[in-house]
Order: structure tokens, then sequence, then C-alpha cells
């Protein structure tokens, strides 16, 4: 967890939560010296919570929530708090659709990868399935490429197929 490396360096922590996710970051209090309770994940970009990390003088160690429920313009054009790594950056940690994911970023580097399969019938081994969440479409952000696979019962259910 590296709000316990950042405590052993030295650092006050902050955890950012969504109310119904707080009992983790509220047991661990030798770890987290400010919870900071939103009622969405959200909000986090919201003027007055901004104002909050910034007057704290909070360096914001994005995660992938962050990503999903801010969404990168927000990030980039409306999040003045200074973050670990590179706020452009975090577009590339996308799977699925347009140029910017980190699969492209891999594939042009010859960097091996599991390979996604767009339907069962070409699969041609065994294969590990990456299942939906279970509230989105699709986990990691919206896309409109099908993917497609198999479900233990053998239904076709979307989803990303991955093998090696």
């Amino acid at each position: 967890m590296f709000l316990m490396g950042a405590k052993d360096e030295g650092f006050r922590t902050i955890a950012v939560c969504q109310k119904g996710r707080e009992t983790a970051y509220l047991r661990f209090r030798r770890v987290v010296d400010i919870p900071l309770i939103l009622d969405k994940y959200a909000d986090v970009a919201r003027e007055d919570v901004v104002g909050k990390l910034r007057a704290l003088s909070t360096i914001f160690v994005p995660n992938r929530s962050f990503s999903v429920y801010v969404g990168y313009d927000t990030i980039e054009s409306q999040f003045p708090v200074p973050i670990f790594g590179n706020r452009y950056l975090l577009r590339y940690e996308e799977r699925v659709g347009g140029d910017k994911t980190y699969y492209k970023i891999l594939d042009r580097a010859g960097i091996r990868r599991p390979r996604t399969y767009v339907s069962p019938d070409d699969i041609d081994r065994p294969v590990m399935v990456k299942m939906p969440h279970a509230r989105k479409r699709v986990e990691r952000g919206g896309s409109s490429l099908p993917l497609i696979g198999r479900t233990s019962g053998g239904s076709l259910e979307s989803s990303l197929v991955m093998g090696g």
C-alpha cells in the first residue's frame, strides 16, 4: 500500500474515498492522517475539494478509479492539484478504443502482450477471460468495440478475451 510507504518516508497522507467505502481508511489510521470522504468519487474535482487539497499542499497519486470516475478531460483541464506522474499520460492506461491505449504502445514497441480475440471463433487454445464489471458495460471506460467471450455456462457474453 503506497500510503504506508508514504508514512514510512515521513509524509502526511490523505485518502480520498467515496462515502460507503471509507471503512478501510478509517480502520488503518496509522497510515491515513486525513480521510477525505466524498458523496461520489468524482467530487474530488469540485472546486471546494480542489481548494482543500491545494491548501494541504497535496501531491495527488492517481489510481484507476480517479481516471475512470473523474475523466481525462477534467483531470487535464480542471484539476489543478499537483499529480505524481504526468496527468496527460493517464489516457494511455486504457486497454480499448483509440490510439491512446497501452496495448497500442506495447505493439508499437514490439513488446509481447496477451493476444486479444474479437470473436470466440478465433480462440484456438485455453484463454483467460476478463468479464465485464457488474454494473458497467465495459469496466475500463466506454468503448463501442464489442468484445466477446464465453461464460462458464457456455453462453456468449461481452468481455475481453485474452490468451497467450
